[in-house]
């Protein structure tokens, strides 16, 4: 798996992040953050995938705030990785796919949030 760490939000990586997140301003906060450097942007496989992380230090996890594309269990590899070699207890990936469990077994995932959102008509 080729890496990238890219230092900027392109239009077309905005294009295919910006649908991963519930409300304009959740995707502003990570854009927000993107821009601040609290998170990281990453290119795998030229561009076939994208990650959007950063480092949670009040629970010591790395987070995976967004991801796209089919490289999801070789970033898994990786990430996990990264994990151990800074001491993180857990990644935690954010995620509006239940079916992304299935994919991260070979880590033990834990569902630990369900959100429902109520719209007042």
């Amino acid at each position: 798996m080729e890496i990238e760490k890219l230092e900027t939000l392109s239009p077309e990586h905005a294009a295919r992040l910006s649908p991963l997140f519930y409300t304009a301003a959740e995707w502003r906060a990570v854009t927000n953050d993107l821009a601040t450097e609290r998170a990281e942007l990453f290119s795998l496989n030229r561009g076939e995938s994208l990650a959007v992380t950063f480092f949670d230090t009040t629970l010591n996890e790395i987070v995976v705030v967004a991801f796209v594309g089919r490289a999801v269990t070789q970033f898994g590899e990786l990430i996990q990785a990264v994990a151990v070699n800074n001491g993180a207890t857990a990644v935690r990936w954010h995620t509006r796919r239940p079916g992304l469990a299935r994919l991260l077994k070979k880590w033990n995932p834990v569902d630990i949030q369900t959100v429902f959102r109520c719209p007042v008509p």
